[in-house]
């Protein structure tokens, strides 16, 4: 069983983190398996059912908070949607907080899932989906379903302010119309090459 954080342990380096990705996969059998893609739901009264985060495999993945969820809701393969509280958020957050040492690279499912946690009230109620394939066609599964359009979508709002697209599975052209005034900030955020076909 894995071992609950202690509050002054982190990772700092790229190393730590894998290290501590195969430590949880380890705990949780050789029965688990990567999902091909998977994040956090939630309902709201006014909005309806709004996808939080989603991690797409060989796009966006995030292996590290996938084990982590996966230890905190008992997931360990194939495609479920996984009702959870508070509390289950809250170990999350706690298991995942080490991670932020690291500032090799970003942690937009921890960013993510606190803002989440600080703005939905004392009772939130969260839905972890989880699929094998994101080539599904009208899951009977409403929560699957509305993860797998945002997958299709091809876009994510983060919780830092930033957005992320990819491809395949987003739109084939992708065109972002970016005031002058905000190009160098638009360019800070780039991680891959991006073409300026025209200014206006």
């Amino acid at each position: 069983m894995m071992r609950r954080m202690a509050m002054t342990e982190a990772w700092s380096t790229g190393a730590q983190i894998v290290a501590k990705r195969l430590e949880f996969e380890a705990a949780l059998g050789p029965e688990y398996r990567h999902a091909a893609a998977w994040g956090v739901l939630h309902e709201d009264e006014t909005d309806g059912l709004l996808v939080d985060r989603i991690n797409v495999a060989g796009v966006d993945e995030h292996h590290l908070p996938a084990a982590v969820m996966a230890t905190v809701l008992g997931y360990r393969r194939g495609s479920a949607s996984i009702p959870f509280g508070a509390a289950e958020m809250d170990r999350a957050i706690e298991m995942l907080l080490p991670a932020e040492a690291c500032t090799e690279f970003g942690h937009p499912n921890l960013w993510a899932w606190r803002a989440l946690r600080s703005s939905l009230g004392p009772e939130p109620r969260f839905i972890a989906v989880f699929t094998d394939a994101i080539d599904v066609v009208n899951p009977a599964d409403r929560y699957l379903d509305a993860l797998l359009d945002a997958v299709h979508r091809g876009r994510q709002e983060n919780a830092d302010g930033t957005t992320t697209f990819w491809r395949p599975v987003g739109p084939d052209k992708l065109e972002l119309w970016v005031p002058a005034e905000e190009l160098e900030e638009l360019d800070r955020h780039l991680v891959e090459p991006i073409e300026v076909v025209s200014k206006h």
